[in-house]
């Protein structure tokens, strides 16, 4: 890998929900930003830490959702919960949703060294 991506990388403070940032290639739910992604989000390599792991991903893939249209087949592998528990759960944590409230799933691949 080029190490000026390296040196470039964004940090990017993800919780271990499900244990996902202990996978390879994990997805990851959250508010979606005001603006769409660009390419160059897309090309960037990301830094996170976990407890006393570090390690790289990028990107693969996004999609937005509405609140009210989560599929479980996103929040399975992204919390372990089918969506209709998850939307319970997120309702908890930000009572502030609206049905339309614009959800995004990121889809990560950790960049091996």
């Amino acid at each position: 890998m080029e190490k000026s991506l390296i040196q470039e990388a964004k940090e990017l403070p993800l919780k271990n929900f499900n244990n996902c940032l202990g996978c390879d290639a994990f997805v990851y739910i959250t508010f979606a930003p005001a603006n769409r992604p660009t390419e160059a989000d897309l090309e960037r390599i990301y830094y996170t830490k976990n407890g006393d792991q570090e390690f790289y991903s990028k990107i693969v893939d996004i999609e937005r959702f509405d609140f009210n249209r989560m599929p479980s087949i996103a929040t399975l592998p992204a919390t372990g919960m089918e969506a209709h528990e998850w939307c319970l759960w997120w309702l908890e944590q930000h009572p502030q949703t609206q049905a339309d409230t614009k959800i995004a799933v990121y889809y990560y691949k950790k960049v091996k060294m």
